[in-house]
């Protein structure tokens, strides 16, 4: 059975790379390239496709991923035209290019389930890209590659129903990036979050506040099961309680940001918002007794 299998994909991926080669047959990168872009897609994915439509899906994506700087994000959404883009498909095609990292597939996943978009098939292939100073793509080899000169690279592809209003494809693609701006600023900070919160812990033990010992005790024992890869940090902000005419605000100190609220987040407009007036509800658990307060925050999350 395994054989069979093994034989099909052999069979499938030579036609890929032949329809490829032909396309380009000056570009001798495109043969490793394609086995290795769909070395973990299922054959049974690919098998109804036109291989010149598989080829050029993948050719296309080595294109757009022909200029990128390490540190930002490409994404484009788009119908693909075959006289334009070298194939044709009957779903509406979203390819990123991006440093390698977590929770790219599933945020940007989210992100599409949020507009009410249906995933027909993901393709996510890991590399090891070789660019030069300009970022132009040099060569592409497999994840396992540990080259000096080479970056890891996430490649994603991504069909969906299709979609033919241009400015819905647009805001799709915006919120994609939106979404890997996210991404990338808490996979950043992520180790700093972790040393934030067993900085607080060790604080809280030598220094600790004039509570029940056992409160203490608990708060610790729960941030410290936390650190220890039992929660996803995504941001981490420290603001000052102030009261002032007869309101209780929070005063954000934009400097302590990191993650998802560090000042230079990718998507904030302008400074940090620097005084929050907060519910009554909320005035009373900042000014309780609980060192410790858990709540759910009041928007979406993007990670």
């Amino acid at each position: 059975m395994y054989r069979r299998a093994s034989d099909a994909r052999q069979r499938l991926l030579d036609k890929v790379v032949e329809e490829a080669v032909q396309m380009r047959p000056d570009d001798d990168r495109l043969a490793d390239f394609i086995r290795l872009y769909y070395r973990n897609t299922a054959v049974d994915d690919l098998r109804d496709a036109d291989p010149a439509d598989v080829a050029g899906a993948a050719v296309s994506h080595f294109d757009f991923a022909s200029k990128r700087r390490p540190g930002k994000s490409k994404v484009r959404v788009f119908n693909p035209n075959r006289d334009k883009d070298g194939f044709d498909s009957r779903h509406t095609i979203v390819q990123i290019v991006n440093d390698d990292m977590p929770f790219i597939v599933d945020s940007t996943s989210m992100a599409l389930n949020r507009e009410g978009m249906l995933i027909r098939l993901t393709v996510h292939p890991v590399f090891s890209v070789v660019r030069d100073n300009k970022g132009n793509l040099k060569h592409v080899r497999g994840r396992n590659d540990t080259s000096e000169d080479s970056i890891p690279e996430s490649f994603v592809q991504i069909q969906v129903n299709r979609e033919e209003d241009q400015d819905r494809q647009e805001r799709v693609c915006a919120l994609i990036a939106s979404t890997l701006g996210d991404v990338r600023v808490a996979v950043r900070d992520w180790k700093a979050m972790r040393a934030k919160t067993l900085e607080i812990c060790d604080d809280l033990e030598q220094n600790p506040p004039p509570l029940p010992e056992e409160t203490v005790e608990e708060a610790v024992a729960l941030l410290r099961w936390m650190e220890d890869y039992h929660f996803t940090f995504l941001g981490y902000r420290e603001y000052d309680l102030v009261r002032e005419d007869d309101r209780d605000t929070l005063e954000a100190r934009p400097e302590t940001g990191l993650g998802i609220l560090a000042p230079d987040r990718p998507q904030h407009k302008g400074p940090v918002q620097s005084s929050v007036v907060i519910s009554e509800a909320i005035r009373k658990q900042v000014r309780s007794r609980e060192l410790l307060v858990i709540t759910k925050a009041n928007s979406m999350a993007t990670i």
